[in-house]
């Protein structure tokens, strides 16, 4: 599953597409530069009888699914904060991979996936790794900017698509 933010930047519609094992990664790395999560806002249609899921209006303030909730103004600022000040203890120097062979003694995901499949092998982010190992090097560093970049431009959309709904 990915992760898909977007928000309107100077008149126009700014994305971003993550896996969920990144983005997983990027919200744990602000809360160690001190961001507090503070939820999302409900989507337009939550709650709407029209729609079958929304048997339960209650809004959760998630931000792991694609239902196009809302990170506020003040929320996506606060993680760009976060972010920046995470920046100064990432190491300079790469890591271990962030990529690693799934076992699926150890991650029941990877045993169902093993079995749909009938064999082989699973391969997802390095769960070993901190988010500071994660994102260490140039090209983490350089990615944590352009997301702590984007955060800071203030309210953003968690979508399902590209789409411009």
């Amino acid at each position: 599953m990915g992760i898909y933010l977007r928000a309107m930047r100077n008149g126009e519609f700014v994305e971003k597409r993550l896996n969920v094992d990144v983005w997983d990664m990027l919200t744990k790395l602000a809360e160690t530069g001190g961001w507090q999560p503070a939820g999302t806002q409900d989507p337009s249609y939550w709650g709407d009888p029209e729609w079958s899921f929304s048997i339960n209006p209650q809004w959760n303030g998630n931000y792991y699914t694609n239902d196009y909730q809302i990170i506020t103004d003040d929320d996506a600022r606060s993680l760009a904060a976060g972010l920046r000040i995470a920046l100064d203890d990432i190491p300079d120097l790469s890591g271990p991979p962030i990529w690693a062979e799934l076992s699926p003694d150890r991650d029941p995901s990877a045993q169902a996936i093993i079995q749909a499949l009938g064999g082989g092998t699973v391969c997802g982010v390095n769960t070993e790794l901190s988010p500071l190992q994660f994102f260490s090097g140039e090209a983490g560093r350089g990615f944590v900017v352009r997301m702590a970049d984007f955060f800071a431009g203030g309210e953003c959309q968690i979508a399902l698509s590209s789409s411009k709904v």
